[in-house]
């Protein structure tokens, strides 16, 4: 599966609940996936251009996105409804994200400026510049509690600064001997003490906060790396390449345990369910991909077109998505002839074995009880 680059996915988030993913896309738009069903929920349509910067609020409530349009906008999940545009930045936003009630949304723009929102009044609170004028930032995140951000700078440098006083605490340099390391990715351990930055040099790095020494590198991808995430027992990391991969690292050893192979494009995106059993990737390509990340299996793919007509789909060929567009970009293959899936949609539009495989249930004997050569001879 594979669109037009419009509909690319560059961020994703899952709701702290599990039930839910946002995915923030190219065409400036915002897909709500109910992820047990691999249902499109809600298509969000106000951004004018590339929605960088994706997040649920603690309660699952609430989305606020980040876009290259400049804005930062908060949505009530439940309605649809967007209730807040939030401007003043002067460039494009790179991270965006709750306080931890809710109350206030924190973002930082490519010109390294950082502002604090307050949700209920639409007021700004604070805002300050991060790096100096003839320094800027092309990569961002925010601490789980909201307490500092992560900076990476032109200077070949990750700066840490404290968002209560305003005050760069630490400072990690990168290659410092090199004319420039661009960090596509960066993120914080979930209890603060370790930051993970990717570059384009396709290495991921681990830095100690308390010391400013590198205690990790991670080999293994043969392009730049987009996008990388922590578990939330911080024990594994996941990054997502150029090379089409998505792939599970061993904190510890520093060893790569796992390589997710079916992205058409670069993964752009990478995330780890709640519970640590599952990841979510979004890619060029235009699809999330859900995983399981014991047994290393695809549950499915799913992709959406700008207007909010949808496709989700099992390795094992079973679908559910909207009638047109599963009329317009699923065929079966004989030999070299393509034929209508119109003729064979009660066999696998199957919304039912989608949850099955979600739930961890095998449903191959459900294909393998399919006589398609059959099917195709009685259907003609």
């Amino acid at each position: 599966m594979k669109v037009d680059d419009s509909a690319k996915v560059l961020a994703l988030d899952f709701s702290p609940d599990g039930r839910l993913a946002i995915a923030g896309e190219a065409d400036g738009s915002l897909k709500l996936w109910n992820i047990k069903s691999g249902t499109l929920m809600k298509n969000f349509r106000v951004h004018v251009d590339k929605v960088r910067s994706v997040a649920f609020s603690k309660d699952s409530r609430y989305v606020v996105s980040g876009s290259d349009d400049q804005t930062v906008r908060v949505w009530d999940v439940p309605s649809g409804k967007e209730l807040r545009c939030f401007l003043g930045h002067a460039s494009a936003i790179l991270a965006s994200i709750f306080s931890q009630d809710a109350a206030y949304v924190l973002s930082i723009s490519s010109d390294s400026i950082f502002k604090l929102w307050e949700v209920a009044s639409g007021n700004l609170v604070k805002s300050f510049e991060l790096v100096s004028s003839q320094t800027k930032g092309f990569s961002a995140a925010f601490s789980k509690d909201g307490r500092y951000v992560l900076l990476a700078a032109f200077d070949n440098s990750l700066k840490l600064w404290e968002l209560s006083s305003g005050k760069e605490i630490k400072k990690f340099l990168i290659h410092p001997f090199s004319i420039m390391t661009v960090v596509s990715s960066l993120a914080f351990s979930p209890d603060g003490r370790y930051v993970l930055s990717a570059s384009y040099h396709d290495t991921l790095e681990i830095w100690d906060v308390a010391t400013e020494k590198k205690i990790r590198t991670f080999v293994g991808h043969v392009d730049d790396i987009k996008s990388v995430a922590y578990s939330q027992d911080g024990r594994w990391v996941l990054s997502g390449s150029s090379d089409r991969t998505l792939r599970l690292w061993d904190v510890a050893s520093g060893k790569m345990i796992k390589i997710f192979l079916g992205h058409a494009d670069a993964v752009s995106a990478v995330i780890f369910s709640p519970d640590g059993l599952y990841a979510l990737s979004g890619s060029y390509d235009g699809t999330i991909r859900y995983w399981n990340i014991a047994t290393g299996q695809l549950i499915y793919s799913a992709i959406a077109t700008p207007d909010g007509e949808y496709l989700c789909l099992t390795p094992e060929g079973f679908f559910s998505g909207s009638k047109e567009f599963i009329k317009k970009m699923v065929y079966i293959l004989d030999g070299d002839k393509f034929i209508d899936i119109a003729h064979f949609y009660d066999i696998f539009n199957r919304p039912d074995l989608i949850e099955a495989k979600v739930r961890g249930e095998d449903i191959q004997g459900f294909a393998k009880a399919i006589d398609l050569k059959r099917l195709i001879e009685e259907r003609r």
